[in-house]
């Protein structure tokens, strides 16, 4: 080869002790072993130096999802005109008439003559340029078949109560849609209307005061309240002067009469719905979100906070010293506790307890209502020291006025300990029980209702403390005196069954707790029945006790029958969910997962989480697994071992680098 020419090739030393690396006319004497040794320790080094900076492993077949950029919610129009032309609503649908229009012009719809062209009633009075038509201020919902005489006197009522400086405008049916078989039909644009509008006036063929309110069976009334509560907007109620003045007195003396009147709400239930359009509306409003149990929800919320504000404007018309003797200001306070406003009720609440204690003795019932709501509204809102102490002075008031074994203070007694054991003082509850129960011994008797219950209640406390055999000679106590005074299928003795089956379970003896469990759910289902909260309790009890024991189909056939129950009840969505997870796991459990996945499918649960690796996976991490959960703990043990050793000879292999790599370097003539 030429002088040029690169070349190279390994000859032995001339002492053949070593290699000497030739690169065309340049020689590298080089030790083998050194060589070996540094390229092993700079292959180490990389080794360890990627998998420290390696990235961070996701898992097989799981791609991260794009993040979307957060984008700002449009603002929400807040005039009618704005709020019409983000949802298209027609023309004709957007005008309303004045008080003075419907008078002049109104008519039946019977009696009016066809008209040529598809034009409402106020379209024609627009066509005439007449002052009485304009934007609506208020929709007006009322039922198909109300006498037009009813609605005028209504809504005049309503105008003269109000005195407003604008004159309202209304939108009401059969002035602002056109009539049937005159083009497309406008219903499908009610809700839509409803929502622009955000004033809904209610008008009533009779006072709530009367006890039953027909125009609340009407599904299209319903429907308009409905998407007025939906939509955020206002309600006011109309009458006619005589229904409006009975009205007003029986907010003042009958204001729970009311409130239970206004509470009749129940859309698609006896009440058939009286054509094709209210048809059409119902079959809408069981496809909403929640179906018609939150529809129901919504137009009960949306009567009763109008209701709250009328008995506002009632008791605020009443004398500063009247105020608290008022039959109106517990039931309000308790309404306005319904509607979550916990602060005003808890205003309302003390004004009449210490208002009444003074006026009529803190014995009296009406006194007493007041406290037992204030107390279980301050419980409620967490204030549990205020409770506490409004119970003690209860409690000491009875000792000083009573004396010790007055049935009252002993009443007192088992409240107040009931409300620790709550709060979880258990130490606190546990003396105060003890001591009531032994005076109601002495003073009412062993066999007597209240001491009885009070039983009952000490040996639920001794079962909440862990205090088991105490509590389970309390409760067989409970359940024979309660079987013998009120029967053997009374709620109270099936309910002591029950926690003594529960009791029973805790202690480990299922032979013993089953019987029990099954006897509180046949008696509950026959005195009870099907429907009842505390028979689906049963049910769950004894669902979870077949889980337990491993027999699972039994508790999927108690599950499947719980969540039915709950369905029909229209129980709240987070307790049907809990079931729902509850039937899942026992399904998952016994293997059905075609079973599993559909009740998942149905609740919108997440799928259940992959396993982590392959069944017979050969890394040494899920070796150890299999081994450690077999109960080989020797392999499990060497592959900890191993996996020391590996980790160990990484580290020296690392911390000899520096070593090894200088020499290497210099047996190749580099340093």
């Amino acid at each position: 080869m030429g002088g040029n020419a690169a070349e190279s090739s390994e000859r032995p030393s001339p002492d053949g002790g070593s290699t000497v690396l030739v690169f065309g006319q340049i020689r590298f004497p080089v030790d083998t072993s050194l060589l070996f040794a540094g390229g092993l320790g700079a292959l180490l080094f990389l080794i360890t130096l990627c998998w420290a900076v390696r990235r961070p492993r996701t898992k097989r077949g799981v791609v991260k999802a794009a993040v979307p950029e957060a984008q700002l919610p449009k603002p929400e129009p807040v005039t009618f005109v704005g709020r019409a032309d983000a949802v298209g609503l027609p023309a004709h649908l957007r005008l309303g008439v004045a008080l003075a229009g419907l008078q002049e012009q109104w008519q039946d719809v019977a009696t009016e003559e066809a008209s040529e062209e598809p034009v409402t009633r106020c379209g024609r009075l627009q066509q005439q340029e007449s002052a009485h038509v304009g934007e609506p201020t208020l929709f007006v919902s009322r039922t198909p078949g109300q006498p037009s005489a009813v609605l005028v006197e209504a809504l005049r009522s309503y105008v003269e109560q109000r005195a407003e400086a604008s004159r309202p405008l209304f939108w009401v049916h059969e002035f602002c849609m056109r009539p049937a078989g005159e083009g497309p039909s406008d219903h499908a644009w009610l809700r839509a209307t409803v929502g622009a509008i955000r004033h809904t006036l209610l008008v009533l063929d009779e006072s709530p005061a009367n006890g039953a309110i027909p125009t609340l069976d009407s599904v299209r009334c319903c429907y308009e309240l409905y998407h007025t509560a939906r939509s955020g907007g206002r309600l006011s109620l109309a009458m006619p002067p005589e229904q409006q003045a009975a009205f007003k007195a029986a907010v003042r003396d009958d204001f729970g009469g009311i409130q239970m009147a206004l509470s009749r709400v129940d859309v698609g239930g006896p009440s058939p719905p009286s054509d094709d359009a209210e048809r059409r509306l119902l079959t809408e409003l069981r496809d909403e979100p929640g179906g018609l149990a939150r529809v129901n929800r919504l137009v009960m919320g949306l009567l009763r906070s109008w209701l709250a504000a009328q008995g506002r404007e009632a008791l605020d018309s009443i004398p500063a010293e009247e105020r608290g003797l008022s039959p109106l200001i517990v039931p309000l306070g308790r309404l306005l506790h319904n509607t979550g406003d916990a602060a005003a009720a808890r205003a309302l609440l003390e004004e009449a307890h210490v208002t009444r204690r003074k006026a009529l003795g803190w014995r009296h019932a009406d006194t007493r209502l007041a406290f037992d709501l204030l107390v279980g509204l301050l419980f409620e809102q967490g204030d549990l020291a205020a409770s506490r102490q409004l119970q003690e002075e209860h409690l000491t008031a009875c000792r000083e006025l009573l004396g010790e074994k007055h049935p009252e203070t002993l009443d007192a007694m088992c409240t107040l300990g009931t409300q620790l054991k709550e709060l979880g003082n258990l130490n606190a509850a546990l003396p105060l029980l003890e001591e009531a129960l032994a005076g109601m011994r002495t003073t009412l008797g062993p066999k007597h209702v209240q001491t009885l219950d009070a039983v009952h209640r000490l040996g639920m406390l001794h079962f909440y403390a862990r205090r088991l055999p105490r509590a389970k000679a309390l409760l067989m106590e409970a359940i024979g005196g309660l079987g013998a005074a009120r029967g053997p299928r009374h709620p109270d003795t099936l309910e002591a069954v029950a926690n003594l089956g529960q009791l029973l379970f805790q202690e480990g003896h299922a032979d013993g707790a089953f019987p029990l469990l099954k006897e509180a759910l046949a008696g509950r289902r026959r005195a009870l029945g099907d429907l009842h909260p505390e028979t689906i309790d049963s049910i769950g009890q004894l669902a979870a006790l077949h889980r337990i024991t491993g027999e699972l189909e039994d508790a999927v056939e108690l599950l499947r029958e719980g969540l039915e129950r709950l369905k029909q009840i229209r129980a709240p969505r987070d307790q049907e969910l809990r079931w729902a997870k509850d039937l899942v796991r026992v399904l998952e459990s016994a293997g059905d997962a075609t079973a599993s996945a559909a009740i998942r499918d149905q609740y919108g649960m997440p799928p259940p989480p992959p396993p982590p690796c392959r069944p017979q996976c050969g890394c040494h991490n899920c070796v150890r697994k299999r081994a450690a959960k077999r109960g080989n703990t020797g392999v499990a043990t060497w592959v900890r071992v191993a996996n020391a050793l590996v980790m160990l000879g990484g580290a020296l292999m690392v911390l000899a680098t520096p070593v090894v790599l200088p020499k290497a370097a210099a047996s190749l003539g580099m340093w």
